[in-house]
């Protein structure tokens, strides 16, 4: 098509006057049979009529704008920094079955893991008048996190956080149980063998960090097994060399590792790998949330279960937009160990 040609002109979409006046009655008509109203006495012949005209000028309502004059758009603005980890995506699935189930339909706001973006991005979901938001907490949305709960809170949207403490006791948080999850973990090598553990991936402002290391601290006092400083590895480790060769130079070497995360846990077997080292009969290790792809390195790792965190999460947020004014509340998760050739084959001896 040249630019001297007229441009087609777009197809309007059809309204609801437009179906009653198909059907051969009122607007009114046309709202009540939709919403099922069953204080309005409408005949069979009409229901059909409304029905039939629908269906021939593919009539869908606006659903936001009727939220909007209700009061209740049945929308969940959910905020995250990642959709690509299988982490996130099985806590998006638990998200949309249980506001699926209650009739809520999910609006995802992606932060880039920039905080002044993810503030746009709240903004727009405000706009779109949610009636809650689900913020799924990491190292970056928990430092717009204040700020964001604040504006919800300004305009009386319902908002619930989820893997992370930051906002305990002024939002519901739902988390798995981190420090549980460590204790568990740090046991199990102990009960192999292991005295030297390092803990890969200290520090960073999220409390799941916190909470991790210090199920790892109180597990090796309690054995009777000091905690030493040198053997908590940064999460942020810049240094002139990789994290695999500063275990290899520790006093005494690390005979095993609990790693923050399953993906610094994988990097870091590869480097030790690439090093000759053997996994596990020299360094045993456990990586912690429990990928599909944890099966596949036969990693040992602690299974966090976010198709249940997000379940319990939207449930407890569908509660309180129906009216609970209970005191916030922290629900947090039992996670699991799951066990594999990542920390077998150790010798005592």
């Amino acid at each position: 098509m040249s630019a001297s040609e007229p441009q087609p002109t777009p197809k309007k979409r059809p309204s609801s006057t437009d179906v009653a006046r198909l059907a051969g009655v009122s607007q009114a008509t046309v709202s009540y049979v939709l919403s099922n109203r069953s204080d309005k006495v409408i005949s069979e012949d009409t229901r059909e009529r409304v029905l039939s005209a629908v269906n021939t000028l593919s009539y869908m309502p606006n659903r936001l704008a009727n939220g909007i004059l209700r009061g209740k758009t049945s929308t969940i603005g959910v905020i995250m920094s990642d959709f690509g980890h299988s982490f996130y995506s099985k806590l998006l699935m638990g998200l949309e079955e249980e506001f699926s189930a209650e009739d809520y339909h999910i609006l995802i706001a992606h932060t880039r893991s920039d905080a002044n973006f993810g503030a746009k991005q709240v903004r727009m979901l405000l706009e779109h008048r949610v009636d809650g938001m689900v913020v799924v907490a990491d190292e970056s949305t928990i430092l717009g996190l204040p700020q964001w709960a604040e504006e919800a809170q300004r305009v009386g949207v319902q908002l619930c956080v989820i893997d992370d403490r930051i906002m305990e006791g002024t939002f519901d948080t739902i988390v798995s149980d981190d420090i549980a999850g460590s204790r568990l973990a740090v046991q199990h090598l102990i009960d192999l063998g292991h005295h030297n553990i390092a803990f890969l991936g200290g520090g960073g402002a999220a409390t799941t960090a916190q909470d991790r290391f210090q199920g790892y601290a109180e597990t090796l006092t309690d054995n009777g097994i000091p905690v030493r400083d040198n053997y908590r590895i940064p999460m942020l480790f810049h240094e002139e060399h990789s994290r695999a060769e500063l275990l290899l130079t520790l006093k005494p070497r690390p005979t095993a590792v609990l790693a923050i995360s399953d993906a610094h846990a994988a990097r870091t077997i590869n480097d030790l790998r690439e090093r000759k080292l053997k996994i596990p009969e020299e360094m045993a290790f456990i990586g912690y949330g429990n990928p599909e792809w944890a099966d596949f390195l036969n990693l040992t790792s602690v299974f966090q279960n976010p198709l249940l965190m997000g379940r319990t999460t939207a449930g407890r947020l569908v509660k309180r937009i129906k009216g609970d004014t209970s005191a916030p509340m922290t629900l947090k998760l039992m996670p699991e160990l799951v066990v594999r050739a990542s920390t077998s084959g150790y010798d005592k001896q």
